[in-house]
């Protein structure tokens, strides 16, 4: 009896932090941006249109596809009213291949990272983190 208790508890409390890590970006975040001006580290996006292709990206809720490169979100976890910690895989498109190398996968096609999402007056912001 004891030892079913504590499995209960052990997968009701696994389901709970799976359930939180599935969070869903806010509409507001989906659809096209175009990139910014922006310091190193932090790619911010307008709503819209861009000029130049190469520096759109089309959101969704299942990840978002720049001109180099598709990525899939692999978690997503609300971190605060308006902060998103997106866990994510990208897969660099063909004609691209060979102008990315990430060192530690020792892959040119493929790339895994994590990003915080947010959007401040309008504007989306992107923000890589280093692993830890």
């Amino acid at each position: 009896m004891k030892k079913t208790l504590l499995t209960g508890i052990a997968a009701l409390l696994l389901w709970q932090e799976a359930a939180h890590a599935n969070d869903k970006l806010p509409e507001a975040m989906i659809g096209r941006w175009c990139l910014e001006d922006s310091p190193v580290g932090l790619d911010t996006y307008k709503r819209g249109k861009c000029e130049f292709e190469r520096l759109e990206v089309i959101m969704r809720q299942e990840g978002f596809e720049e001109i180099d490169n598709k990525c899939v979100f692999r978690t997503i976890k609300r971190t605060s009213e308006e902060i998103y910690l997106v866990r994510l895989y990208c897969d660099v498109k063909e004609e691209y291949r060979g102008k990315y190398a990430p060192k530690e996968e020792g892959n040119e096609h493929y790339y895994e990272a994590t990003k915080e999402f947010e959007i401040i007056d309008g504007l989306l912001h992107m923000r890589g983190l280093s692993e830890q």
